[in-house]
């Protein structure tokens, strides 16, 4: 299953999706294709696409492709990766010696020796609390702002976990025919939107604590829309008017506690370094 969404507020809405009966985990880039020209269909014009994709994406046609849709991209890395230095050659990403809580802003920096990416960018560090190395690929010049930019992709996570065991436990479907999946991922996404719509509005209308009694907003949109829904049905209280999805930022963040709010906001430092391997 390969899915491409849009971030929004702590969550990522469906957008496109494929589902292939497939041996591997990994799949060609012609199916991304399709799929990525369909999505070019459905998104508005003249505004500003960023794509974002693990490391399993970090190949030249995947990025290659984006261009031609005028789409910028944040894609990771392998460390294995080959970049090129004026100064000294060839040599892959995990040779840039980085000191742990270092970053290093690398500009116009030629990557893959196989079809080679040019003018590309890079944002490298050594994080201090996981103790793991990122390489990000940008197709823009490249700010400490890019490794927050790349972190947005793991909100796909959080779609996928409530597809499965934080919601509409897809798992249990039992279904292994590919359409018929893919016909029921239309179900769950359309439920998604629904869902995440009506949380909004309750958010919006004041009405969270009859639904999430946290002091601050302990749930997703999606799970506050969906506990609505399910008070409503048994109160007879009537659905809300839906609101739109206008913004990726969210004035009222999902909060766990003050203690792990400060920990996951404020925990990562960074010692910044550029370079521009053009000049």
């Amino acid at each position: 299953m390969i899915r491409l969404c849009v971030v929004h507020r702590g969550r990522a809405l469906p957008l496109c999706w494929r589902v292939i009966k497939h041996r591997s985990s990994s799949v060609k880039i012609d199916s991304y294709r399709e799929m990525f020209k369909r999505a070019a269909k459905l998104l508005p014009e003249n505004v500003k696409v960023i794509l974002l994709a693990d490391r399993a994406f970090g190949n030249p046609e995947f990025v290659r492709y984006a261009q031609t849709l005028q789409w910028q991209c944040r894609v990771r890395l392998k460390s294995n990766t080959w970049v090129y230095q004026p100064k000294q050659g060839w040599q892959t990403l995990k040779q840039l010696h980085l000191g742990i809580g270092e970053a290093k802003l690398i500009h116009n920096v030629t990557v893959h020796k196989s079809k080679s990416l040019t003018g590309m960018h890079i944002a490298a560090t050594w994080e201090t609390t996981s103790k793991e190395y990122w390489y990000i690929l940008s197709t823009e010049p490249t700010t400490i702002q890019t490794f927050r930019e790349y972190g947005l992709r793991f909100d796909i996570e959080e779609n996928f976990l409530d597809d499965k065991s934080n919601g509409f436990d897809l798992e249990s479907s039992r279904i292994r025919s590919a359409p018929a999946l893919s016909r029921l991922c239309l179900v769950l996404a359309m439920t998604t939107i629904f869902l995440t719509a009506q949380g909004l509005s309750v958010v919006n209308s004041d009405r969270r604590r009859l639904v999430d009694p946290h002091w601050f907003r302990g749930l997703s949109y999606l799970k506050i829309g969906w506990n609505w829904i399910n008070t409503s049905l048994t109160k007879n209280r009537a659905f809300l008017p839906l609101s739109s999805f206008t913004s990726n930022f969210d004035p009222d963040p999902a909060i766990a506690s003050l203690k792990k709010h400060a920990q996951k906001f404020f925990r990562i430092e960074f010692s910044a370094l550029t370079l521009d391997w053009a000049s």
